[in-house]
This record gives structure tokens, C-alpha cells and sequence, in this order.
């Protein structure tokens, strides 16, 4: 590697200096980028009829609504108060209170139009919405191309890595929902661009300090909003948490997976499998095989591990330890985590299907994949601190999720963008080894 003084700018765009420190302006191929991205959403939005929102939608949309209506983040206007639990995290319901202030329509109409069947005309009204996951996922393959452009100017891979998430189809497809899913993917891209920006900055200036200072402003920033949305809910709630009762049921989903058959575990690489896998599963294995992965069957997994399950362990608290719901609710994850402990060796083998069940977001995984262990492995071994740094959002997410969760596809979405930044730089790589040679 180059010492500072000679190494190639981070961007290779126009340089505007402040002070001592270069300021490097990014041209427009980023926006190209976005553009493609926000047409091929905005393409897919136009072919699919939209759904009228309901479960874990209605929910945003509540708190949205009641911090429209009142300023105060609440599930209803009689405030915060006469919630039950902490409640959905705030950032989307932000974006939802937003979107009510600008979309006159969707601030006239949302409280009558929220889990309202029998109007026909009232999923037309969360347009906006699905408008913004559409510039969400433009902002994402943007950041991902100036992620990938920081770590190298000169190769094509940053166009790569940026349509890579683009034209991403499959991850595209639930635009249509009102979830806060593609916001996860631009905060998860705008952090592995923070990330190598911090870096890239550390060997531009040649001082450590500046690199300590933007890495602690990242931390301090991601700590401030933790922490005071945890101090929040400890005011109000008396419990200083992040999520609510769904962490609990989360890690219920998790653990029943550790009871599958043999025959169960070798079924679900098929049954997971996106396209024709559910089919072949089906063929090629007896129904007591399959049977239990359906969503809704009574004795299946989700509906075991949602709810069966888990209010089995609430009511035991509750009469065993005399606790109310809401302390049941806050102790039932510890249970579980125990449960997990004494099941260990079943627990590390079901991450393996896990994981490979979320994959599946990917239009592109079975080569993005690869290309992710590829250049981990690469990076590792060369001590390459900013691709490490890029990759590490991908990294937790395809750890974290399956080691909590039932890991579905969609919760695999923050992972796309440090999956398109190792796709460009393997799909380059393999350019430039197999290329003809004159």
C-alpha cells in the first residue's frame, strides 16, 4: 500500500478544501445509480396491486398517526401513558408522521382507512408510503456506491456494487408493504459508508485522533439513540429496553427450530429455497417432513413457536413466580436464552439453515454470497481494516438473525448492501483475472 501522501483520493470527484482537510465531492454516477434504483421500484410498485396494510403495518401506522395528531409517540392520542409496553421502535413511525404532514390524503384518510376492509379505496391511500420505501432503496444503492467508490475510485466495481442493489428485484418486490424494512437497508448502507468515510479519512489526514474522532461520532450517535429511546421506556415503562414483548416471541420463533427431525432439518434447504424449492420439498419428501413449515397449521412452527409456545412460558411466570403479564414479558427471555443453553449443539445446527433461509432475499445471492465469504476471508487475512469495516453491517445481520430469530427473508435486507459491495469487487476481480489478453 501507498504511504498517505501518495495514495489516490478516496473520491474522484472535485476537491474543495476547508481548513486542512480535503473535502472530496463525489460526481454524478451516485445519482444514475439512485435513478435506476427508484425506476425499477417505482416499475414494480406500478405492476402489483397494493395491499391494504395489517399486522406489524397497522402498528406503525398507529404510532405514526398519534405523533402526527398530538406530538407525543403513543399507540393512541390518550398518550404513552395508557400504552401496555414500549412499542414499535420510533424511527419509521417518524417517517410514517412525515409522510401524514406532506400526503394530504394520507393524513385525511389513515385513521379511517387502518385495517378497514370493506372500503376498496383505502390501500390506494398509503401510496406515499410505498413512495418512500422507493427512495429508501434509492438512497441505499447510492450509498453503496459511494461505499464502494471510497474503498477504490479507479474500478468499475462501485457502478457494479450500486446496481447490484438497483436492480435487486427480489428485495425489491416488498415495496409495496408499509414496514420499516428498507429503512433498516439505507441506515445499514449509510453506515458501512460512514464506516470506510471514517477510515479513509484516518489515511488521507495521517492522524490517528481524526480517525478516533468520526469512529467515536458514529458510536456516540448510534449510543444517543439507543440509550434514549432504552431511557424512554425505563420512565415510563420502568424497564430500560429496546423492543417490547416482540423479543420475547422473537426468540420463541428461534428456539423452536431446535426441535426439528432429522427429516425435517435436511427438508427445510428445499423448502426455503426461493422458487421451485416448496414444490420439490413436497415431491421429494413425505408430508411429516414439510408438514410443520407451513405458516398457519396449528402444530407448525411459527404458529408452535408465536404462540403456542410462548404463552405457554408467560403463564407459567406467571403462576409459578406470581409475576403480572407485562414482568412475564420482560423475564420471558432469559427462560428461553436457559432453554437455548441446554440445547446447545441443536441450537449451532439450525443456524445453518437459518442462515441460508434468509439469504434467499437476494436476487442475485448465489453469487453475492460466495463473493461475501471471498472477500471476508481476503480481508481478513490482509488486515484490510475498511472493507472489514464495509462488511461488518452484513456481517451482524447474517450472525445476529438467525441466532434470534426465525430469519426470514426480509430481515436479511441491511445485509444487501455489504453483500453488493463484495458482488462489484469479486465480480472486477474475476473480470480482470479471466479477461482475454491480447
Amino acid at each position: 500500500m501507498p504511504p498517505p501522501a501518495t495514495r489516490k483520493p478516496a473520491f474522484d470527484g472535485a476537491v474543495q478544501s476547508t481548513g486542512s482537510t480535503a473535502i472530496m465531492v463525489p460526481r454524478w454516477p451516485a445519482l444514475v445509480v439512485a435513478l435506476v434504483a427508484l425506476l425499477a421500484c417505482l416499475y414494480q410498485l406500478e405492476r402489483s396491486a397494493p395491499p391494504l396494510p395489517w399486522s406489524d403495518e397497522t402498528e406503525y401506522l398507529k404510532y405514526g398517526s398519534t405523533l402526527a395528531e398530538t406530538g407525543r409517540y403513543a399507540y393512541t392520542p390518550a398518550g404513552p401513558g395508557a400504552d401496555p409496553g414500549p412499542g414499535r421502535e420510533p424511527l419509521y413511525p417518524l417517517l410514517v408522521a412525515a409522510a401524514i404532514r406532506i400526503d394530504p390524503v394520507l393524513g385525511e384518510r389513515i385513521d379511517a382507512c387502518i385495517g378497514n376492509r370493506s372500503d376498496a379505496t383505502c390501500p390506494r391511500v398509503f401510496q406515499s408510503l410505498r413512495w418512500a420505501n422507493a427512495l429508501l432503496i434509492a438512497a441505499a444503492a447510492a450509498l453503496t456506491f459511494l461505499a464502494a467508490r471510497t474503498l477504490d475510485a479507479a474500478a468499475p466495481q462501485c457502478r457494479i456494487a450500486g446496481l447490484y442493489l438497483a436492480l435487486n428485484l427480489n428485495l425489491i418486490m416488498a415495496s409495496k408493504f408499509v414496514i420499516s424494512d428498507y429503512l433498516a437497508l439505507a441506515l445499514a448502507a449509510g453506515l458501512a459508508f460512514a464506516l470506510i468515510a471514517a477510515l479513509a479519512l484516518a489515511l488521507i489526514v495521517t492522524r490517528r485522533r481524526e480517525f478516533a474522532a468520526a469512529l467515536l461520532a458514529i458510536l456516540v450517535g448510534t449510543g444517543i439513540l439507543a440509550g434514549g429511546w432504552a431511557a424512554r421506556n425505563d420512565a415510563i415503562y420502568g424497564r430500560a429496553t429496546v423492543t417490547d414483548e416482540r423479543g420475547g416471541m422473537a426468540l420463541s420463533t428461534r428456539e423452536v427450530f431446535d426441535h426439528m427431525t432429522a427429516g425435517e432439518y435436511a427438508a427445510s434447504f428445499l423448502w426455503w429455497m426461493r422458487g421451485p424449492g416448496r414444490g420439490l420439498a413436497r415431491k421429494l419428501f413425505p408430508e411429516r417432513d414439510w408438514h410443520r413449515f407451513d405458516w398457519y397449521v396449528d402444530d407448525g412452527f411459527y404458529e408452535m413457536g408465536e404462540y403456542e409456545l410462548y404463552e405457554a412460558r408467560i403463564k407459567r411466570l406467571m403462576d409459578e413466580q406470581h409475576f403480572d403479564r407485562a414482568a412475564a414479558q420482560a423475564h420471558v427471555p432469559s427462560v428461553i436464552a436457559g432453554e437455548i443453553a441446554r440445547e446447545l449443539p441443536m441450537y449451532f445446527a439450525t443456524m445453518v439453515p437459518l442462515t441460508y433461509r434468509g439469504l434467499w432475499f437476494d436476487e442475485f445471492i448465489v453469487f453475492g454470497f460466495p463473493a461475501l465469504v471471498w472477500l471476508l476471508v481476503g480481508a481478513i487475512g490482509r488486515r484490510d481494516w475498511a472493507r472489514l469495516a464495509a462488511l461488518s453491517p452484513a456481517v451482524f445481520c447474517l450472525l445476529v438473525y438467525p441466532a434470534t430469530t426465525l430469519n426470514i427473508d426480509r430481515f436479511q435486507y441491511p445485509a444487501g448492501p455489504g453483500i453488493a459491495l463484495a458482488g462489484g469487487m469479486a465480480a472486477v476481480a474475476l473480470y480482470k483475472r479471466f479477461r482475454p489478453r491480447s
